[in-house]
């Protein structure tokens, strides 16, 4: 049998109501919410309409499956084990995505991470000199990407088709087995193409640059950079090399 309370919020003294439902569902708010499963927490005053068991929702959020977390608000969200967070008007079919600050996306698969900059990286991972594998993650996008902190992320594959945006920090990334596009902005940047035919554009910086295996087409961009050559490499092509600064690296 559930029960309905009442508390004072410490803050502006308003009436909160809580409901605790014969499943263990508990609902903070007055809104008017869907919820049929056990064990949900339900934060605000939207209207959530909640299926499944585990899932913390704040706002007005659609939510099927188990284990979800909901910051926002009208956000379609079908799957287990999702985490959406400041994200608003999103719709999400798959397990374990993790959304930070973003808006109006459609994703459709597993473990993808979406983070409106890279300060929502650091908020997921140690957020100075991070090492962030991504071989179980098929989409890693930062976009508007800035490096609040100054360190450095790598970000490295072996799995599929890759879009890496790097930050404006020292990164370094390094695609996987397909043919990778690889953006690393700014810093002093280390990029590797790996195999597959790779597009690697280093923006930038002081920048070593090496295509690896595949046809692949490199692009230094401002500063001193280092186009390193061995000779598995495949036959690659330099687009802005500039002879009064940059060198050409055989090995």
């Amino acid at each position: 049998m559930g029960w309905t309370s009442f508390i004072n919020n410490a803050l502006n003294g308003e009436r909160i109501k809580i409901e605790v439902d014969n499943r263990g569902n508990v609902i903070f708010g007055e809104g008017n919410d869907n919820i049929n499963g056990y064990g949900n927490v339900v934060f605000g005053n939207g209207d959530s309409n909640v299926s499944g068991s585990g899932n913390v929702v704040f706002g007005d959020n659609a939510v099927s499956g188990f284990g979800n977390v909901l910051l926002g608000s009208d956000n379609d969200v079908s799957g287990n084990g999702n985490v959406l967070l400041e994200a608003f008007n999103n719709t999400v079919n798959g397990n374990g995505n993790i959304l930070g600050g973003v808006n109006n996306l459609n994703v459709n698969g597993n473990e993808e991470e979406h983070f409106a900059d890279t300060d929502w990286l650091d908020d997921f991972h140690t957020g100075l000199n991070d090492r962030f594998d991504f071989d179980d993650l098929p989409v890693v996008e930062i976009a508007n990407s800035s490096s609040a902190d100054g360190g450095s992320i790598i970000l490295t594959s072996d799995l599929g088709e890759n879009n890496v945006q790097g930050t404006e920090g020292p990164d370094i990334l390094v695609g996987g087995d397909k043919s990778d596009t690889i953006n690393s902005l700014g810093g002093d940047d280390i990029v590797v193409g790996s195999e597959g035919n790779d597009l690697l554009n280093a923006g930038a910086g002081d920048d070593i640059i090496v295509g690896d295996e595949g046809n692949d087409t490199l692009t230094g961009g401002e500063g001193a950079d280092l186009f390193g050559f061995s000779p598995k490499q495949g036959h690659d092509t330099v687009t802005d090399f500039d002879i009064s600064e940059d060198t050409l690296h055989f090995s």
